[in-house]
């Protein structure tokens, strides 16, 4: 912690002076959001994640998304391409979580039942 306080005093107190005793954050929560800016500004950046490759879907798994109700389509958009949790995507939507995760169940069935076994092997 004495290292925060140093380093606000550093540049003659300029982040130190930045404190407004009025507003809304106390004094010590000043210093560690101060001490986290300086953190993220020594940080090196981040490289960016590799893109994954998207499979070109066969022309049953086509006929099968198109034959989806628009509510189907857009949950397996939001968990399976979109990478949203149940949850997530419950939210998204408005409803419960365990309404999503009873879609998701059913469309796993109808996906074992209609498609090909390496199709339902990605959605299980």
């Amino acid at each position: 912690m004495l290292a925060i306080w140093l380093d606000m005093l550093a540049d003659r107190g300029r982040a130190l002076r930045a404190f407004d005793p009025h507003g809304p954050d106390s004094l010590e929560r000043h210093a560690i959001r101060h001490a986290v800016q300086a953190l993220d500004r020594r940080r090196p950046p981040r490289e960016p994640a590799a893109v994954p490759r998207r499979a070109t879907p066969d022309a049953g798994a086509e006929a099968f998304l198109a034959g989806l109700p628009p509510r189907d389509r857009l949950v397996l958009r939001y968990v399976f391409t979109d990478g949203l949790r149940p949850d997530q995507a419950a939210a998204a939507l408005g409803v419960p979580t365990v309404e999503v995760e009873r879609w998701i169940a059913r469309l796993r069935e109808e996906v074992r039942d209609r498609q090909p076994l390496e199709l339902a092997g990605e959605l299980t």
